[in-house]
């Protein structure tokens, strides 16, 4: 099987606000593609705003899992994440694809940090 992903997510997002990320992930064969597992790895600076559908928790990265993706289907997975750091950092989700009969395949957003609202500014006084 051939397999390719798709993550999709905002260029720029509020730090501490919950962001949306898909990853669309297609097999490209005429075979069936057997025991598609999807991994969104957790790193510093993201945290889980709740559960997604269908993903388990397991060594720090969302885990989802297929039994099969027949040829030419398409299957998206969803997750929300609060992006912490601070104004103008670079954030790098990523999504990776992989099944018992095709090469693991991943894919990349860059998400610029942008400081939450409410946020005091210094001020000069004279």
């Amino acid at each position: 099987a051939r397999l390719s992903i798709d993550l999709r997510g905002p260029a720029r997002a509020r730090a501490l606000s919950p962001v949306t990320y898909c990853a669309t992930i297609t097999n490209r064969s005429r075979v069936i593609a057997r025991n598609v597992t999807i991994r969104v790895p957790v790193t510093p600076g993201m945290a889980v705003a709740g559960m997604p559908r269908g993903a388990r928790l397991a060594g720090g990265r969302l885990v989802w899992s297929l039994p099969r993706l027949v040829a030419g289907e398409r299957h998206t997975i969803c997750f929300r994440v609060g992006l912490l750091g601070r104004d103008g950092a670079i954030r790098r989700p990523s999504a990776i694809a992989v099944a018992a009969n095709a090469r693991r395949v991943n894919d990349t957003v860059r998400t610029r940090l942008i400081a939450p609202p409410g946020r005091l500014q210094p001020a000069v006084t004279g």
